[in-house]
């Protein structure tokens, strides 16, 4: 595959695969995207996006794999010295108040590649570029720059951060019939149910819990379980309860069991 196939099928996968997820992060709409003509010898991808009528770029990277879970702390992006030191000039231009074309965020999407015509996005790691720059003008910085999360995290450098979970658990969440609602729709109480959900189905559970409501305001979940549960099948329930939510109460037809 030459280059140039190379990178005009990066820009189909950023389109079919992480093009939502940039979007929803970021609250942008995407405008176009193209090659990185500057550092080319990347692969990098230029994306142009809106946001309240001002129009912004921001580089991306796409890396294939075929594996669809990582770690959080795995995800890396390196910048070679000689990237890091035109983003310094730049940066310095701009607070000269010279005109300087500057990629806001700096972005790597790790693609889960199961077959050539069958991909979904695994994760995906959006550096805010200013804050980025403004570690960079501390520090001295004489070889490729290595940006990881616990990198960011120990220095203070903005960023978003968003993992899908791997295939089997997304197949379990879209196909389980056990219905979940967070009060407040909170990212955190949501999380918690769903992994209860997979934990559930993966241990044949699922036909013997009915739904999950989370009490947002009072800080626990309600777990509605079937008729049809023994002691085994309700301690089983429990353990998994407690694994994966923090505050939890187990009701039968509305009466607590657990």
């Amino acid at each position: 595959m030459s280059l140039n196939e190379i990178i005009e099928n990066c820009i189909k996968i950023f389109n079919f695969n992480v093009k939502s997820e940039f979007q929803k992060l970021l609250e942008v709409q995407v405008v176009s995207v193209k090659k990185d003509n500057f550092f080319n010898k990347n692969n990098n991808l230029i994306v142009k996006h809106s946001s309240e009528g001002s129009i912004y770029i921001s580089e991306c990277k796409i890396e294939l794999t075929k594996i669809d879970d990582f770690e959080k702390s795995s995800i890396i992006n390196i910048l070679d010295i000689s990237k890091v030191i035109k983003l310094k000039n730049d940066f310095l231009q701009l607070k000269k108040m010279v005109p300087v074309l500057i990629p806001i965020n700096l972005c790597v999407a790790r693609v889960y590649e199961s077959n050539p015509h069958n991909s979904s996005l695994a994760d995906i790691l959006i550096v805010d570029t200013i804050s980025l720059l403004s570690y960079l003008e501390k520090n001295i910085i004489d070889e490729d720059l290595i940006i990881t999360t616990d990198f960011l995290d120990k220095n203070n450098i903005s960023y978003k951060y968003f993992k899908t979970g791997n295939q089997k658990e997304k197949m379990l969440l879209e196909n389980t019939f056990i219905l979940y609602e967070s009060q407040n729709k909170n990212e955190s109480e949501i999380s918690q149910m769903q992994n209860f959900i997979i934990d559930a189905e993966l241990s044949n559970l699922g036909n013997f819990v009915e739904m999950l409501y989370y009490n947002s305001e009072n800080n626990y979940c309600i777990l509605e379980i079937c008729d049809n549960y023994d002691k085994q099948i309700l301690n089983q329930i429990k353990q998994i309860a407690k694994k994966n939510i923090n505050r939890y109460f187990i009701l039968n037809n509305g009466s607590e069991v657990a």
